[in-house]
Order: structure tokens, then C-alpha cells, then sequence
């Protein structure tokens, strides 16, 4: 079995982030897993209002957001798989969204998605492919929606600051039938380790994670 990160933030491409991308792979190096996936926020505060993006194009923007990722490939090598996903949130409300197979690329081609809401973007996902999952549905200023609309849940959210209120969603997953997910939900080192997904096997990419994350594999609850 292998063992897998799936949310998981860095300083450079999360505000709210506290440990570098390279530090983030050492640690989860030191911490026996096989492969994290860089998920920072996607959103109009960590992408269009920090100061440094004032004046720049959209384009640079997206790309600003992906360089934890680029900065974690980069530092792990062929040490560690490193995959890349997004937090995504929309103007609607506070929700937040782990959205697996969404590319650089894609977002940069859409400069209006913080505008278009879940129902929008779920039917969009569905077409494109990706996997979406709530997270953390539970913690306090989020707001519940439709089962429909999703893929998974997350069931575990392993952040120590908040109360994701981890049981509730475990059995909202159960009672709609859907898969659920564990992440850490990793801005600092204290949080390195305490979430993530058991996988039959090690994924080269993003298309074999999203295959693996489908089949429902055992999650990690610490």
C-alpha cells in the first residue's frame, strides 16, 4: 500500500501557509509517505487581492498559484511523487472545494470561474473529468450542498486549528452514498501527517490518482 497526502498547502501559493514547499516534502519524506498532492488555495483573496498581484494579468496570476507545486516537484525529485490539485472557492459563499485534474492551463482560460458558482462548476467538472470534493463541510461558515453535485466528501480533515466536525461528515457521506476522502489539510508542521488515503498503487499522475481516489481506497484518520 502506499500512502498519500491529498490536501496539503505551501507558503508560497497559500497566504495562510506557513512551511515552504521544500520543507513540506522533507517532512512528509520524514513522515513515511509516498506522495503528497499540493492543493493551495484558488481563490479571489489568495489570488486577486494579495498585494503582489495588484496590476498583473490573469495569466500571471494562475501562475503564481502553482508555483508550491512547481516548488515541491522540484525539491522532492524522484524522492517523493508530487501531484497537483486546487482549493477552489467561489464569490457565492465560503464553501471550499478540493478539485483534482483541474490544470494551470484550464484556469487560466477561465478568468471568470470565482464567478460561477458549484452548480456551474460541477457541471463543468463532470465534462472535463476532474474530481470534486467538499471539504471540510462541517466547520463552522460553511454551508451544505447538494450530494448531487459532488464526487466525494471529506470525511477527515486533519487541520488542529478548526473543528471540521469530522464525524457529521463521515455520516453525511454514508447516508447520500458518497465516497468520502482524508486530508491533513496541511498550512505548518505540526499538521504534516495527520490525514490522507492508503493506495493498491503508487500513481505516476494525476489521471491514475483520480482513477485510485474513485475505487473508494482506505482513508487515513489521525
Amino acid at each position: 500500500m502506499y500512502l498519500f497526502e491529498t490536501h496539503c498547502h505551501t507558503s508560497e501559493s497559500s497566504a495562510c501557509g506557513e512551511i515552504q514547499a521544500r520543507e513540506v516534502v522533507d517532512r512528509y519524506m520524514e513522515a513515511g509517505y509516498d506522495g503528497l498532492v499540493i492543493t493551495d488555495h484558488f481563490n479571489v483573496w489568495n489570488v486577486l487581492e494579495r498585494p503582489e498581484a495588484a496590476g498583473k494579468p490573469w495569466s500571471e496570476q494562475v501562475h503564481r498559484a502553482f508555483l508550491g507545486y512547481r516548488n515541491a516537484k522540484e525539491a522532492a525529485g524522484d524522492r517523493l511523487t508530487v501531484l497537483c490539485a486546487s482549493e477552489l472557492r467561489f464569490r457565492e459563499n465560503e464553501n471550499d472545494y478540493l478539485v483534482y485534474g483541474m490544470t494551470e492551463e484550464f484556469l487560466a482560460a477561465h478568468p471568470d470561474i470565482f464567478d460561477w458558482g458549484i452548480r456551474e462548476f460541477s457541471r463543468v467538472s463532470r465534462i472535463e473529468g476532474f474530481l470534486l470534493a467538499q471539504a471540510h463541510p462541517f466547520r463552522n461558515g460553511m454551508q451544505v450542498v447538494s450530494p448531487s453535485l459532488l464526487d466525494m466528501i471529506e470525511v477527515f480533515n486533519g487541520h488542529p486549528g478548526h473543528d471540521s466536525r469530522n464525524s457529521i461528515a463521515q455520516a453525511w457521506a454514508r447516508l447520500h452514498g458518497l465516497p468520502g476522502i482524508s486530508g491533513s489539510d496541511c498550512h505548518f508542521a505540526s499538521a504534516v501527517g495527520r490525514g490522507g488515503v492508503l493506495l493498491s498503487e503508487k500513481p505516476a499522475d494525476m489521471a491514475a490518482l483520480i482513477r485510485l481516489l474513485r475505487k473508494q481506497p482506505p482513508l487515513m484518520m489521525r
